[in-house]
């Protein structure tokens, strides 16, 4: 008996132990290379298999202007007559997953449109993280968050954009930061809809007096924090892809990459459950109450078609352990959209020795994890309200 009591004690040590260093320490796992590339699954071609060149342009990525109508030109590169010159503001955003750069096509158009009540417009740049949508997948191992973040750089250096804002969610507010953080002086503002770090101790004891004595912060702030078991409990229950895709991408992707309804089922939950976890009640998840089923089959088919889920949950396992970018304080002015459903967020009273700059930080009416996607108008309009209030502290 007291055997069968020390292993049962062993073993739930064991994956305490696991657990804790999953999240906040080093694993050493056996990498998996990334030996996908233009090229496919394999060695790659000799030099004399390599396909045609394509056509060379001659470095200026901007050819638009030569292509807008001729009165339009000198007072806006969004291609609409207004009445004075606008300043043009570069912003890449980025997203996350299960996502693709496809959950910003509702949002684009509203931040390209110049506003009468400001003096600024946006140049929107939604490139795909390698690995994922139509981007080619990494061909070495390693490819982590810090990776991606110099490959966006050299991306906006290629399009002539020297300084530019960045916004994200998930992958992509990681990213974000990440450029915010080692690139200081190319970043103009970051601006994120989902925010984590690792609290300290003190954070801990802060969070404990404040579900006592809810009135030391914002009515809304408490709201979406607390009761906070319920939160951890919550955050247990949806991270269990994230053990998975931590620990086994290729297991789970060589599955999914065979069987395009699994592929549907284990994305689209996603869509359901990270949007209002009350939709686990629903019969159908309520997955048309926000997105349109052809939206849905949009997202969908983006990462069916480029056979790319594999690595898309590689970039997990790539990234468990990289605490680094923690190490450094976000100096820039910085903006974060509290969305209530979302699954992971710190509240202001929690970030303020990690963001030094904080310029906004605005908690939505509504929404979920796929902020753009569900609630377009009102990431927008947090955006736009940020830029101005950059704008006008740096006098850009």
């Amino acid at each position: 008996m007291v055997l069968g009591i020390s292993t049962v004690v062993s073993f739930l040590c064991s994956i305490v132990k696991f657990t804790y260093n999953l999240f906040f320490g080093k694993v050493y796992i056996n990498p998996t290379d990334f030996e996908e590339g233009w090229f496919g699954r394999g060695p790659r071609p000799k030099n004399d298999d390599k396909p045609t060149q394509a056509k060379q342009t001659d470095g200026n990525s901007d050819h638009r202007d030569s292509h807008l109508p001729s009165d339009t030109q000198t007072t806006s590169r969004c291609g609409r007559k207004i009445k004075q010159p606008l300043k043009v503001f570069p912003l890449l955003i980025t997203h996350g997953w299960p996502g693709t750069f496809y959950e910003f096509y509702k949002m684009t158009p509203l931040l390209i449109t110049p506003r009468p009540d400001q003096n600024f417009v946006f140049e929107v740049v939604c490139p795909s993280i390698p690995g994922y949508g139509f981007s080619e997948s990494p061909c070495q191992k390693g490819f982590n968050a810090i990776a991606a973040a110099r490959i966006f750089r050299n991306l906006m250096n290629r399009l002539g954009h020297t300084r530019f804002f960045v916004q994200g969610g998930d992958w992509g507010s990681f990213i974000s930061t990440i450029l915010a953080k080692y690139y200081t002086q190319r970043i103009l503002g970051v601006h994120v809809n989902m925010l984590s770090g690792m609290p300290k101790s003190w954070d801990l004891v802060k969070a404990t007096l404040v579900a006592y004595f809810p009135s030391l912060i914002p009515a809304a702030e408490y709201k979406a924090f607390y009761p906070f078991l319920e939160k951890v409990k919550l955050l247990i229950a949806e991270s269990g892809y994230f053990h998975l895709q931590s620990t086994k991408p290729d297991t789970i992707g060589c599955a999914l990459a065979d069987s395009p309804v699994g592929l549907a089922a284990y994305i689209l939950e996603k869509y359901s459950t990270w949007t209002d976890k009350e939709n686990h009640s629903s019969s159908d998840g309520n997955l048309t109450k926000k997105f349109t089923l052809d939206e849905l089959l949009t997202m969908i088919m983006i990462y069916w078609v480029n056979n790319n889920f594999t690595a898309s949950a590689r970039f997990y396992k790539e990234n468990i352990g990289n605490t680094t970018p923690e190490k450094r304080p976000l100096s820039v002015p910085s903006g974060i959209a509290l969305f209530p459903k979302e699954l992971l967020m710190l509240p202001r009273w929690l970030i303020s020795r990690s963001v030094t700059n904080l310029v906004s930080y605005t908690v939505m009416p509504r929404g979920g994890h796929f902020a753009a996607f569900e609630e377009p108008q009102l990431m927008a309009e947090d955006i736009w309200n940020f830029v101005s209030l950059v704008q006008k502290n740096r006098n850009y």
